[in-house]
């Protein structure tokens, strides 16, 4: 399980180095996708993206599910770490979630999440876990507090 946050930074290559924990439980190769509904990106194990895209297959119909492959697929990195664990993420993904290179908004935060691990702009995270109603949150998983 990925869990944690973490704080790496984007070097002049856009690449960040993923916490070693997680290239454990992720392995030699992953995918790291941009999201349809967040500004983020998921980092997925290879297996687990395969199960999620399997799901998917399952639940919609044919032409939906091809376009929502054509979008993931287009803004996505199967990563392999180098040996300092470092992945490289195209200046246009990081953009996409937010990154902007030219005003020094930069600061990222690698968040795990179980199944999968999410990278986040430092701000939009803070301003999402500030939103978050934990009184809420407990009644939605049946009134258990973690």
């Amino acid at each position: 399980m990925l869990f944690g946050e973490h704080r790496p930074t984007i070097d002049a290559q856009y690449r960040f180095s993923v916490p070693a924990k997680f290239r454990v439980e992720l392995g030699e190769q992953f995918m790291i996708v941009r999201q349809l509904t967040e500004a983020t990106l998921r980092i997925y194990s290879m297996s687990a993206w395969n199960e999620y895209v399997e799901s998917l297959r399952r639940q919609m119909v044919r032409g939906k599910f091809e376009a929502a492959m054509r979008k993931f697929h287009s803004q996505a990195v199967q990563a392999a770490p180098d040996s300092l664990g470092r992945v490289r993420v195209p200046r246009e993904i990081w953009e996409s979630i937010g990154v902007d290179f030219e005003n020094g908004n930069s600061d990222i935060i690698v968040v795990g999440c179980g199944d999968f691990g999410e990278i986040w702009l430092q701000s939009n995270y803070d301003a999402y876990m500030e939103s978050v109603d934990l009184d809420a949150l407990a009644s939605e998983i049946d009134g258990c507090m973690i």
